[in-house]
């Protein structure tokens, strides 16, 4: 199948991002967040979040990411890739301020819509080894987008869905080194396929699953944020988030009032303890830093001292493994620390003879002391 075309899906409605911010899911911002795409759109202002490189990145290299695998996902799903039907965006039936952007449908063997993939290019970080795509999860952010989407097309095309519910939902992530899909864009931009760097991006795919029960809950809260806030223009609660602060200065753009007012007015009361409260925050935090200043610098005592008495110990053993009293037992054992491979010198000269470049670590003594079966400290 073709690759559907992607665009940047609509800021004035509430899709499953947006959703994820308004149920305080997106940790990339909350309701003030969603608040302000959404009535800056509405109100034909720019845009106050500018596609950035990995939202880019999405909208470029999902789908080819996907035509790398679809056969492999076709032989152990059934399921085949269907293509997004006109713009990719559909609303909910009974709610159109409320809508979804699939990224791709899963059709079976007569043409229904069984479930929906979502797909998530991501880059590939130092430690980022045990992310919740390796164990077959989902962060509770994607799993409440797909739930959205679900939702949305439950109701939006019931006669185009294999018994009128969608069961077979599956989130596809592609990870990639940055360099990498710097590269992929580059290719795509230029008109050209991903095959040439596909051993470079590792694919994975896993079967969501959820309660069920979006419709009776996280649904209900999406209508009311609508009519409480943006149908009403009332922003939600002050908090202290950027997104806030962004909201107040969009409703107050200039100050031009000439006035002093005074926090003690009956008409500005709430003024006067807000600023007693944070001057308190301000002299706690302050005595927090000193406190932690204080312990910052008795950790560092404290651990000196540990190795200073651990030393002690080595001297105190000679050349025997173990030390032990009434009390504890103290173990000596050593490895090599710190043995690598110089690369750079590798690539430089003579790969064959790779061997006389291998850096000699240093050695390094472990020191374990046990109170009676518990371990109380080691290096």
């Amino acid at each position: 199948m073709s690759s559907p075309t992607r665009t940047s899906p609509p800021k004035n409605s509430i899709g499953g991002t947006t959703a994820t911010q308004i149920l305080g899911m997106n940790r990339y911002g909350g309701k003030h967040a969603a608040y302000r795409k959404i009535v800056r759109s509405l109100e034909g202002l720019p845009d106050a979040t500018p596609v950035n490189f990995q939202m880019y990145r999405g909208m470029r290299c999902d789908d080819p990411a996907v035509q790398l695998i679809q056969e492999d996902f076709l032989a152990e799903t059934g399921f085949f890739l269907g293509e997004l039907f006109g713009s990719g965006v559909v609303r909910h039936a009974d709610y159109p301020f409320i809508h979804a952007t699939v990224d791709r449908l899963l059709v079976d063997a007569d043409g229904k819509f069984s479930g929906i993939l979502e797909i998530k290019t991501v880059a590939r970080m130092p430690g980022n080894d045990k992310y919740w795509w390796r164990y077959g999860q989902g962060s509770s952010q994607h799993l409440t987008q797909i739930e959205h989407y679900v939702e949305v097309l439950e109701s939006a095309l019931p006669e185009r869905i294999a018994g009128g519910k969608l069961t077979e939902n599956y989130l596809l992530v592609a990870e990639a080194d940055p360099e990498t899909w710097s590269m992929a864009v580059r290719l795509i931009e230029d008109g050209h396929p991903l095959d040439g760097i596909r051993p470079l991006i590792d694919i994975h795919w896993v079967k969501c699953s959820f309660p069920g029960d979006y419709g009776d809950t996280k649904l209900k809260d999406l209508v009311k944020f609508w009519t409480r806030h943006v149908e009403a223009r009332n922003p939600p609660e002050i908090d202290g988030s950027d997104d806030c602060t962004a909201t107040i200065i969009d409703q107050i753009p200039l100050r031009t009032g000439e006035r002093e007012i005074k926090a003690e007015d009956e008409e500005h009361g709430k003024a006067s303890e807000v600023i007693a409260e944070y001057d308190f925050i301000r002299d706690r935090l302050r005595e927090i830093e000193e406190e932690l200043d204080s312990y910052r610098e008795e950790k560092r005592s404290l651990k000196a001292r540990q190795s200073e008495i651990k030393n002690s110990l080595s001297v105190l053993a000679g050349d025997n493994s173990v030390i032990e009293s009434q009390e504890f037992r103290v173990k000596f054992s050593r490895s090599m620390k710190g043995r690598g491979f110089d690369s750079d010198r590798f690539r430089i000269e003579h790969p064959e003879e790779w061997a006389r470049y291998q850096k000699e670590g240093r050695e390094s003594e472990r020191v374990t002391i046990t109170r009676k079966n518990c371990r109380i400290g080691h290096r």
